[in-house]
Order: C-alpha cells, then sequence, then structure tokens
C-alpha cells in the first residue's frame, strides 16, 4: 500500500516520518534508538477495549478448570419404568464431551435397564439427561441436550463410582 510520508519535526528537533492518520505508524529517528508510535494510529478507547480484553483473558485463565488427564471410568446404572421408551445421554460439566455423543443417545424401552460404564477423566463432573423419545418435554435430569441443568442429576469422576436410578 502506499501512501504520502509527511516530514515533522518532534519537540527535540529529530525527523520523525508520520503516514497520514490511520494508515500506519509513527517512525521517530530520535536517540537512543528508532521507535514506532502507535498512539496516533489507534484512538484511546481502542488501547482501554484491547487492556479490558487482556485483563479478562488473564482472569479467565486463571480460573480455568484444569482436569487432570488421568483416565477413569464411572458406571451409570438406569431403569425405565415409564410407560415409554426413553432417550438417555451423559454430558461432562468441565469440557464439550457427551456419551455416547454426536447427536446421538442411548435408547431404553419401558420396562429395560441399561448399564452404562462412561471413560471419564478424574475429578469430571458428568450428569445424566433422559427424555421421552416421543416427547422431549417430559424429561429427567438435565433433560436433552444437557438444557435443563440440575444438581442432583451428577456424578464426579472416580475410579469405581456408581450411580443407580430409577426413572418414572
Amino acid at each position: 500500500m502506499a501512501y504520502s510520508i509527511a516530514r515533522l519535526r518532534s519537540r527535540a528537533g529529530a525527523q520523525v516520518y508520520s503516514p497520514p492518520l490511520g494508515t500506519g505508524a509513527i517512525i521517530s529517528l530520535d536517540w537512543p534508538f528508532p521507535f514506532i508510535h502507535l498512539r496516533r494510529i489507534f484512538p484511546m478507547a481502542l488501547y482501554r477495549l484491547l487492556a479490558i480484553f487482556g485483563a479478562g483473558l488473564f482472569l479467565l485463565g486463571g480460573c480455568a478448570t484444569n482436569l487432570p488427564t488421568t483416565t477413569e471410568e464411572i458406571t451409570w446404572n438406569i431403569k425405565n419404568n415409564y410407560r415409554q421408551s426413553i432417550m438417555v445421554e451423559f454430558y461432562s460439566q468441565h469440557r464439550n464431551a457427551a456419551w455416547p455423543g454426536g447427536g446421538r443417545a442411548y435408547v431404553l424401552e419401558a420396562g429395560e435397564s441399561g448399564s452404562y460404564d462412561l471413560p471419564c477423566r478424574s475429578t469430571e463432573k458428568i450428569c445424566y439427561g433422559a427424555w421421552v423419545r416421543a416427547d422431549s418435554n417430559i424429561y429427567w435430569g438435565s433433560g436433552m441436550d444437557d438444557q435443563e441443568g440440575c444438581q442432583e442429576c451428577c456424578m464426579i469422576c472416580k475410579k469405581g463410582s456408581t450411580f443407580s436410578l430409577t426413572l418414572k
């Protein structure tokens, strides 16, 4: 990109080359070394916005959940005592993971029981969601796609943990 460079003089008398506002940086040839002065390019509001954004990233980085990479396995035993078929899915509350995942769910016919061994990360919180196959407005736990959320439908991943429930 070509643009004209205007010659200016700094307070100390050194030459300063300045492109038109908004097209580049001011380059100063002052001693002890040349520097690039960005204040003329970006308005102060942008600097403040960048500072707030950077501080937010720093704080979020410090608060992020760092799960151990140790793989454990927990077991969920679910019995369907409802009169219709239900769908069951499990959701991690610490990362983007679901079992069976990929937009699929386990099917439990009326009166049927299922046992689900889930590989998970140590200390990971996993919740179940279940809903009537023909009507997702009738649900248990966190429901379809973990939309409803709940506290009583979750378990912490720990070796040998088992959670049993009957859906009525």
